[in-house]
C-alpha cells in the first residue's frame, strides 16, 4: 500500500514539475516574441535613437549575439568604472546618492573647471510638501592637499524660485537632450546633471530618469539652470 502511494506521489511530482517546466518555456517564448517584434518595429521608426547602450543591449540579446553581449557590458563597465586614482578624491563628501533619494522630483548638478580646485554639487528635492536645495562646495584630494568641504547649506525653496527653476529646465529642454553631445576637451569645464520625476500613471505619465553630462557649458542654456540654482544657495564659493 505505501509503495502504491509513493508511486503516486511519484507521478503525480512528476506531472506538476512538466507543466511548470511548460509554463515557463512558454512565458519565456512569448517574452522573446514581444522583444523580437519590439526590436523590429524600433528599427524601422526614423526618430528613434537606436545608437544607445540599452537599445543595443535589447537587439543583442533578441537576436542571442553572446559576443556583442559580452563586448557591450564590458563597454558599460569601463565606462563606469572609476580609476585608481579617482576613488579617494571626493573622500570627504557624505551626501546621499541621488537614487537613494525618494521624492517627488529631484535634480543634482555637478561641476568642476581646469585649474580650479574646487567641484560644486547642487542638489534640488522637491518633496510633497516642501523643496529643499543642497548645496556643497568641496575641494579634491591632490596631491599633498587632502579632500575638504569648503562650503555647504541646507535651504528652503518657495514655489515661486521652483517655477523659475521648471521654466529653465523647459528652455534649456533637459527632457530632450542626449547624454552627450559629442563635445570634448582636456581644458574647460564639465557640468553633470541627474533628474528624476515620478510619473502619475504608469502607461500615460510614468516614472522617468535623465542624465546629461556636457564639456565647457558656457554656451548651453543647462548651465543656467545650474547658476539659478546657484543664487537661491548664494554660494559664494567654487570655480563658477
Amino acid at each position: 500500500m505505501t509503495r502504491i502511494i509513493f508511486i503516486l506521489l511519484a507521478f503525480t511530482f512528476f506531472i506538476y514539475s512538466c507543466k511548470t517546466d511548460t509554463s515557463h518555456q512558454t512565458d519565456n517564448a512569448i517574452k522573446d516574441s514581444v522583444l523580437k517584434k519590439y526590436i523590429s518595429m524600433v528599427d524601422t521608426l526614423p526618430y528613434y535613437d537606436t545608437g544607445t547602450i540599452d537599445f543595443k543591449l535589447l537587439k543583442a540579446y533578441s537576436l542571442n549575439y553572446t559576443n556583442t553581449l559580452k563586448k557591450l557590458v564590458q563597454h558599460f563597465e569601463n565606462m563606469n568604472r572609476k580609476p585608481d586614482w579617482e576613488i579617494n578624491l571626493d573622500s570627504c563628501v557624505k551626501q546621499q546618492a541621488f537614487n537613494d533619494i525618494s521624492s517627488e522630483e529631484k535634480y543634482r548638478f555637478v561641476y568642476s573647471a581646469a585649474f580650479c580646485p574646487y567641484t560644486t554639487s547642487t542638489t534640488i528635492i522637491k518633496y510633497k510638501d516642501s523643496t529643499i536645495l543642497n548645496t556643497i562646495v568641496y575641494q579634491y584630494a591632490w596631491d599633498t592637499l587632502p579632500c575638504k568641504i569648503i562650503d555647504q547649506s541646507t535651504i528652503l525653496i518657495d514655489s515661486i524660485s521652483w517655477e523659475k527653476f521648471q521654466e529653465s529646465l523647459e528652455v534649456a529642454d533637459f527632457w530632450g537632450l542626449k547624454p552627450d553631445n559629442g563635445n570634448h576637451g582636456v581644458d574647460g569645464s564639465t557640468l553633470e546633471v541627474y533628474g528624476f520625476k515620478k510619473g502619475s500613471n504608469a502607461e500615460r505619465n510614468p516614472d522617468k530618469s535623465s542624465f546629461i553630462s556636457r564639456w565647457s557649458p558656457a554656451y548651453n542654456s543647462i548651465l543656467n539652470s545650474f547658476v539659478l540654482l546657484l543664487k537661491y544657495s548664494k554660494t559664494k564659493t567654487g570655480c563658477i
